[in-house]
């Protein structure tokens, strides 16, 4: 009869080890803070490993830590996983986590802004979203001609992110070739750890239009957010990922009546869990009015639903 498995330590130990516990198993998860294909959903560049020990993941499909990729993946319960991985730990080694500093700082932040000029319909920026079928160019969108990747500089589209007290605590970049296109790196889109030293960052957002009659509307990325604005004329801001979607909170000295959720219509579900969630939030705790809207297609967004319009209506 098989030794009884000490559950709990399994978990202790399997901490620091994940990256070799995947490799052990053949989920290839990539370089540490790098997009690849996604060993789930199979979407290119859209699966990161970040690792801190736990095995952390995020993905379009889903995130999680080491334990429930291994079980998603072999398709098996919690218990099944802690057998898979048990036999395993004793020959993975330990990775030493180190704090990531990074060179990404306030000054830095200035320095970017000073070079960059107000989006609009003729510059990369304006091109990149006509492609994507969105008609707006708002000017809380900037234009980088020379944004810094980790190897060349490359036109950029550049938006701040600012907490709910309204301090802007990170930036966000989404690197473009000058005919206004994804350009070929990854990943293709960063976003800047804090750069101005603000402690709680809870609940930020890409403010990119003023609340209109106490209406705010909340999507996942700024694509979607302006979808949503040319779709349903509400002012939409931009949380940046479903995570972010689930610690948004209303800003700090703008009256918000009610609140519109556009959330995505995920096969995984993600986009649906996390607009309900920050739905339940609001609505429980503080008693606002909301009202969650999720495009009909599977697998779609709003930008998707807009363009599905546009093509209806040619």
């Amino acid at each position: 009869m098989a030794d009884r498995i000490d559950y709990e330590t399994v978990k202790s130990n399997a901490c620091g080890r994940w990256i070799g516990i995947y490799s052990s198993l053949g989920i290839e998860v990539g370089e540490e803070g790098r997009y690849t294909t996604c060993p789930l959903c199979g979407k290119k560049d859209k699966f990161r490993m970040d690792d801190k020990g736990r095995g952390l993941w995020v993905c379009v499909c889903g995130a999680g830590d080491g334990w429930k990729l291994v079980q998603e993946v072999q398709n098996i319960g919690f218990v099944a996983a802690m057998e898979l991985v048990a036999p395993i730990i004793g020959s993975v080694e330990i990775k030493e986590l180190r704090e990531k500093k990074s060179n990404f700082t306030k000054e830095k932040a200035r320095k970017v802004f000073e070079g960059a000029f107000k989006a609009d319909r003729a510059n990369p920026v304006g091109l990149y979203l006509k492609n994507r079928g969105i008609d707006l160019c708002p000017n809380t969108l900037w234009y980088h001609p020379a944004m810094m990747d980790e190897k060349q500089k490359l036109p950029a589209m550049v938006a701040c992110v600012t907490t709910k007290a309204g301090e802007v605590s990170a930036m966000h970049r989404t690197f473009l070739t000058l005919d206004g296109k994804k350009a070929n790196v990854d990943p293709v889109k960063k976003l800047s750890p804090n750069i101005v030293g603000v402690k709680n960052i809870k609940g930020a957002a890409i403010r990119l239009f003023p609340p209109a009659h106490k209406v705010l509307g909340v999507a996942e990325g700024i694509e979607t957010a302006l979808a949503c604005y040319g779709f349903h004329g509400i002012p939409t801001w931009a949380t940046v990922s479903a995570v972010g979607m689930i610690g948004w909170e209303p800003p700090e000295g703008i009256p918000i009546k009610k609140v519109f959720i556009f959330g995505d219509n995920d096969k995984s579900f993600t986009g649906q869990s996390a607009a309900y969630q920050l739905a339940k939030k609001l609505t429980v705790l503080r008693k606002m009015e909301v009202e969650v809207l999720i495009p009909d297609g599977v697998g779609t967004d709003w930008l998707d639903e807009l363009n599905a319009r546009k093509q209806d209506l040619a």
